[in-house]
């Protein structure tokens, strides 16, 4: 029975997308989606449509068409699923894409089915329907030591105080939506928008520890069992990514010397680390 289903597929092309939304949502929602289905469901044909600058997240497994720049560029435009250069025009990207898959394959519109998270104010997905894995490796020039990614989502003061702490073990990287843009040496490229999201996760995948608050940026060094520091709130779906090499603290604003005091004793022992 499964496989006269799956028969009907075979001269259909599969849409995943169009994503239009945030790093943090594709990280955490679209991707592993994306991911799911190829695991479980094993469609013949299959395209992926996300930001430009992200298709190496899925290059080596899979085609990526990317949509518009302009929505990739602005970053800040990005919410969640959902984009405000977009707004009611979703229907109307999707129409462009499949018409640019009709002229660019051997496919026709009417064979063309889409699986997306929809664009209404809920994304129409279960946590069931995700599949979490690595990234494909990617080699970059620089050889981090420890990265601190000040992410939006604890004050900037609180931040501004760790970093006056920390600033001499530590090098900043991010994109836009972290604090501190002033060390972010990473704004200063020419070509800040095609490389951001890899050089990131590439400098991640390949630096000795991570130090950043409980975000999308503690599940990639998760994924990839690189050491990280996080805190915040909540902690639970941290604490239960498989990575033996991750601290997660609980942390409210309320005590910030406390904090700092953990931060350097992680710093502390991740040097100690590389001197055995």
């Amino acid at each position: 029975m499964v496989e006269m289903e799956m028969s009907y597929y075979k001269d259909k092309l599969i849409i995943l997308g169009a994503f239009v939304g945030s790093f943090k949502c594709e990280v955490e929602t679209f991707k592993p989606y994306v991911d799911w289905i190829i695991k479980y469901i094993k469609f013949p044909n299959i395209v992926v449509s996300t930001h430009y600058n992200r298709k190496f997240l899925y290059d080596d497994y899979v085609t990526v068409i990317p949509i518009l720049k302009e929505c990739s560029v602005d970053e800040l435009g990005q919410v969640d699923h959902k984009h405000n250069i977009i707004n009611k025009n979703y229907e109307v990207l999707m129409n462009n894409i499949k018409n640019y898959l009709a002229k660019n394959t051997a496919f026709k519109k009417n064979d063309m089915i889409t699986y997306n998270l929809g664009y209404t104010r809920n994304m129409k997905i279960f946590e069931s329907q995700k599949f979490y894995q690595s990234f494909p490796k990617i080699s970059v020039d620089t050889k981090d030591n420890i990265l601190y990614i000040p992410h939006w989502s604890q004050l900037e003061e609180e931040h501004k105080e760790i970093y006056e702490t920390i600033k001499n073990d530590v090098t900043i990287l991010g994109d836009r939506k972290i604090h501190l843009q002033e060390h972010n040496a990473l704004l200063e490229e020419p070509n800040y928008s095609d490389i951001v999201f890899e050089q990131i996760v590439g400098r991640i995948q390949n630096c000795s520890a991570v130090i950043t608050p409980c975000s999308h940026w503690t599940t990639i060094c998760n994924l990839h069992k690189v050491s990280v520091f996080s805190w915040g709130y909540p902690v639970g779906r941290y604490k239960r990514q498989i990575n033996n090499k991750s601290v997660i603290v609980p942390f409210n604003n309320n005590d910030i010397d406390s904090l700092i005091k953990c931060i350097k004793k992680f710093i502390k022992d991740v040097k100690g680390k590389e001197n055995v």
